[in-house]
């Protein structure tokens, strides 16, 4: 405030700030790198993401304290340079089925050698 006062004394201002939590909005599943794992983690520490438990007429299920019941799922696949990308080992596999990649697997997949999976 003060630089603005100092610089541009001939002007009255006015700030406006847009501090709307609709911004963070996106559809339910949608990938979010918010706190990605590196690695592959181990089954029962697989990583999901929290949304707002529905009912099946999509509206949101209420705990009996009033609040939004919570559940976690997988993040819906990618596209990366136009092609598909699961996020998430399939169902079968040996060691970790249904488990989140962790990025360096997924960038391995993508012709990323030095990601190094493990």
């Amino acid at each position: 405030m003060d630089i603005l006062k100092e610089e541009y004394p001939e002007y009255e201002h006015i700030l406006l700030y847009d501090n709307a939590t609709i911004h963070l909005k996106r559809p339910d599943g949608s990938l979010s790198a918010t706190k990605v794992q590196k690695n592959t983690l181990k089954p029962e520490k697989n990583w999901l993401v929290e949304v707002t438990q529905r009912d099946e007429n999509g509206n949101p299920v209420y705990t009996p304290a009033g609040t939004k019941a919570k559940t976690k799922i997988q993040m819906h696949g990618a596209h990366f340079n136009g092609h598909p990308q699961s996020l998430y080992f399939p169902n079968d596999h040996p060691t970790s089925p249904g488990v989140f990649k962790g990025m360096a697997c997924i960038l391995e997949e993508r012709g990323f050698e030095d990601a190094k999976c493990l």
